[in-house]
């Protein structure tokens, strides 16, 4: 069954502009079947024309192509939402339609493969065919690990790329994947989802986007820092929040809780207890070079949490933290030891690390510069120690109350002598000269686990040892024997406790899914997809329809297009500046005219930050169009149209771009659609959300102390739906300008083109904003906006850097000008037709596990149309869905 929305769209005139922003007008849902053609295709000829003359019983949208005689599709003669927007040549306000064929094809010829039928189709919709890549096994970096009830793995694992993102999934105690709890399902009810972040739009319940570089859904999750999760025995994970990264500067940080089936445990708050107030602005990486491991244990009751940051610096002491549904949330400061006075007497630490705690309340310390396992009371006095060199992390048996200790030498000068934060500055230095003494150390202590006694009069004793190094551990205490799971990198394996040994017990078995899915191109004329990972570094794999097979096609390639002929366009690796032409089979292809398939092309960066292609495109006649990032005279990006030859046919046929603006297409008719952030004054969202988001008073906050605002908006840096959400615009086959987005960063003092400032663009330019509505943009040439294509990052690159504008989206558009544009933020597709009104919404929310008839999205942000087959790259859900185009009525008739 198709499951979309089919609403009708009204142009509005902005001002006295040339153009129109277009605004979706909701209608009432139609069942799918409602709207179909009222009878047989009426096909008749007289001279050079062909009349075709069809009805449709209801206001629907409709498709009208001519055929080859192998039903390929020679010219793609209209397609659109029937009523008062009609796209031409469809007539405006009637169910009866006549147009005419003039008996070329779509590159003005006439065309072969006759005879000829027409073919019109009503009613438009998408069934899911298949999804291509997801394994649960398949993990990204792995941050944290901890067991919970049942044996129950909880796995925190990051981004292949370091974008930002993260998930927590839930493995078995074998490493069988059982579900995903971040981003949380879509069943989750909204007593547990409600303090994660939610809108209700359109009487739907969706995810807030906290930040679109991470594609983050839950707040405080970009970029989470190493850890040992704690599991509170009351039934839910405890973890500390995000720090800050080149994804989301100065944050606050603070303790977050999952219930193990998604959303926040019940009667609690997702964000709990702050452990630290919001820094500001930190620039450039943040504290990412910081070696930062948090640690984490839960008192038996689960009354109460400890806590202890490791980073550069350490802040020498143990916090407690009171947070639960019955009592209420605070760390105390202090709670053993001093923040910055180390020491190693009885009441003082140094550099401590790992926490577990007993059956009895007791709170065993890695008190790692002092070479001890410190054993505290739960009053917060000191009972005794156990000796051991290097203790990292530790985890206490909650029924015999063994200990298990993993130690790890820390390099002679790890760690600045200084006794509180540093500057980054002074970090950096301090870094180079610890860089420095590592390569004259002798070799090191080997890490190991060793497993003692438990506590009691005297000192435990060692029991066991394991040579073996790892990343973060857990124990489940309830396996018998016990089992500790240990993590490092991608690897996730098991250390049994059995017989007096302590034996690696087996390895979580690694999927073969995607890491992290980005461009995607349909070639459903080969059976597959074209995939750019994100995480593969240049790299193009084939994604078999039938079989779901991953094969790498092609190497050294940082975006990709296919020709109508089925060869492959690509342009080089960052920086190279390279034009790059392949076969079908991935194979070199010289370019015409020449005995090579590299061309050199304009510069294709900008300021020298590999800051990633933004799309690419070859249109019917084999014309290639390509975003080009550059930094010529002061122009942040542009559209390059270049021949099939290779050689530059028409330079900046769009100029004026933003470095942030992403996506392109072109019909059969040479019209250009593409995506960018710029908004008209005063209408800033789709429609839908303008109540749902910030008020105007704080709208463009850039960090934590950039106004007062309510959670959940508090637990982002920016405002994600002005930074991050834009609009897909189409201009005609002459293209146009974006006036006014010049960067006085990257011009070189150079003098500057003519559409980097606004004072140069003509009289009947579009008034607008730019992204997050620091400067003023003028749009010549455009002959509609449509919001809501998102991502697309902001492009204010001069008054300070709030993000990296790396991640971006692509939107597809097919020979009839019906653009398909991902909208994250409302998690589907969007289908417009060429004069911008809205046909249909595809797919919704979901998570992997959720299931149903319709596509479910956490992350559509790659888009890719190719005849009948709709591929959508999900770069959450880590994987490619399939759908198939499909209409609720189609006739077809031959030509006299």
């Amino acid at each position: 069954m198709r499951q979309l929305v089919l609403v009708a769209a009204v142009a509005l005139s902005l001002l006295a502009s040339a153009w129109a922003e277009t605004y979706e007008a909701p209608l009432d849902a139609r069942p799918v079947g409602e709207a179909k053609l009222a009878g047989p295709v009426k096909v008749a000829k007289a001279a050079d024309a062909v009349t075709i003359s069809f009805a449709v019983t209801a206001a629907t949208d409709v498709e009208v192509a001519i055929l080859d005689a192998k039903g390929r599709i020679v010219r793609h003669l209209a397609a659109g939402l029937l009523g008062k927007n009609a796209p031409p040549p469809l007539a405006k306000d009637s169910l009866a339609q006549q147009l005419t064929w003039d008996g070329k094809d779509d590159l003005g010829k006439a065309p072969a493969g006759g005879p000829f039928s027409v073919r019109v189709r009503a009613n438009s919709g998408a069934k899911l065919d298949k999804q291509l890549g997801w394994d649960g096994q398949t993990l990204g970096p792995i941050i944290s690990i901890v067991a919970g009830a049942k044996g129950e793995l909880y796995v925190l694992a990051g981004s292949a790329v370091g974008q930002g993102r993260t998930d927590l999934r839930v493995f078995d105690r074998d490493g069988k994947y059982l579900r995903t709890i971040m981003p949380y399902p879509d069943s989750t009810p909204p007593e547990r989802a409600k303090s994660v972040g939610q809108l209700e739009v359109d009487g739907r319940r969706i995810p807030i986007v906290f930040n679109g570089h991470g594609h983050n859904l839950s707040p405080l999750t970009v970029a989470m820092p190493r850890q040992n999760m704690a599991w509170n025995p009351k039934g839910w994970v405890v973890a500390a929040s995000s720090w800050a990264t080149p994804s989301e500067h100065g944050l606050p940080r603070h303790l977050l809780a999952f219930d193990p089936r998604g959303g926040a445990p019940a009667g609690m708050s997702f964000v709990g207890p702050e452990l630290r107030p919001p820094t500001g602005i930190t620039w450039g990486k943040g504290e990412g070079d910081d070696p930062c491991f948090d640690h984490l244990a839960a008192s038996p009751d689960g009354k109460w949490l400890y806590y202890t940051p490791s980073t550069f610096y350490s802040e020498h002491a143990v916090y407690r933290l009171a947070w639960g549904e019955d009592h209420g949330a605070g760390m105390e400061a202090g709670w053993f030891g001093f923040a910055n006075r180390p020491g190693g007497d009885d009441t003082h630490l140094n550099g401590p690390a790992g926490l577990a705690v007993d059956s009895a309340g007791r709170v065993y310390v890695c008190d790692r510069g002092n070479n001890r396992v410190a054993v505290v009371s739960p009053e917060g006095k000191l009972l005794g120690s156990i000796a051991v060199d290097d203790p990292e992390q530790i985890a206490v048996h909650p029924a015999t109350g063994e200990i298990y200790v993993f130690c790890k030498q820390a390099p002679s000068g790890d760690r600045p002598k200084d006794t509180g934060p540093i500057s980054m500055d002074e970090y950096r230095a301090w870094k180079a000269r610890v860089a420095e003494r590592k390569a004259k150390l002798p070799a090191g202590r080997p890490p190991k686990l060793v497993k003692f006694a438990a506590w009691g009069k005297d000192a435990p004793k060692q029991l066991a040892k394991l040579d073996i190094d790892l990343g973060v551990m857990t124990l489940d205490g309830e396996a018998k024997p016990p089992r500790l799971w240990t993590a490092t990198g991608y690897s996730l394996k098991a250390v049994d406790d059995k017989d007096g040994q302590l034996a690696l017990a087996g390895e979580l078995k690694v999927g073969n899914g995607l890491y992290h899915p980005g461009a995607v191109v349909a070639d459903p004329a080969h059976g597959r997809a074209l995939l750019y990972q994100l995480s593969s570094n240049f790299k193009i794999f084939s994604l078999d329809f039938a079989t779901g097979a991953k094969k790498l096609l092609i190497d050294g390639v940082s975006d990709i297009a296919l020709a109508p002929d089925g060869s492959i366009y690509g342009t080089g690796k960052f920086g190279a500046s390279q034009l790059l032409h392949f076969d079908a089979d991935g194979k070199p292809a010289p370019f015409a005219g020449s005995d090579s398939n590299v061309v050199k092309m304009p510069p294709h960066w900008i300021g020298g930050v590999n800051l990633g292609a933004r799309g690419m495109v070859v249109g019917p006649n084999g014309d290639i169009y390509v975003m080009r990032p550059s930094s010529e005279k002061g122009v942040q990006s542009r559209v390059d149209v270049f021949g099939p030859d290779g050689k530059l046919k028409k330079p900046a046929i769009v100029d004026g771009l933003g470095i942030g603006d992403c996506g392109i297409g072109v019909d059969a008719a040479g019209n250009i659609y593409l995506g960018a952030n710029v908004k008209p004054k005063g209408r800033l969202y789709q429609p839908g959300f303008e109540d749902k988001i910030p008020p105007t008073s704080w709208l463009c906050w850039a960090q934590w102390n950039w106004g007062e605002r309510p959670a959940p908006w508090y637990y982002s840096m920016r405002n994600e739906y002005l930074y991050h959400w834009g609009a897909a615009f189409k201009f005609g086959p002459a293209g146009g300008a974006f006036y006014g987005r010049g960067s006085l960063e990257y011009d070189g003092g150079a003098k500057r083109a003519d559409v980097a400032s606004v004072e140069n663009a003509p009289a009947s330019s579009m008034d607008c904003m730019s992204g997050y509505l620091v400067n003023p943009v003028k749009v010549a040439g455009a002959q509609w906006r449509y919001a809501g294509m998102g991502i697309v990052p902001s492009s204010e690159r001069q008054w300070g850097d709030p993000s990296c504008v790396c991640m971006t989206s692509r939107l597809s558009a097919d020979g009839f000008g019906r653009v398909y544009m991902p909208n994250c933020f409302r998690f589907c597709v969007e289908v417009l037709d060429a004069n911008g009104n809205l046909i249909s919404r595809i797919g919704r929310y979901g998570n992997p596990d959720d299931a149903g008839p319709e596509a479910r999205f956490a992350w559509p942000a790659f888009v890719s149309v190719g005849g009948d087959t709709l591929c959508v790259s999900d770069s959450v859900n880590r994987r490619v869905s399939v759908l198939k185009l499909e209409y609720s009525s189609s006739e077809s008739a031959a030509v006299p």
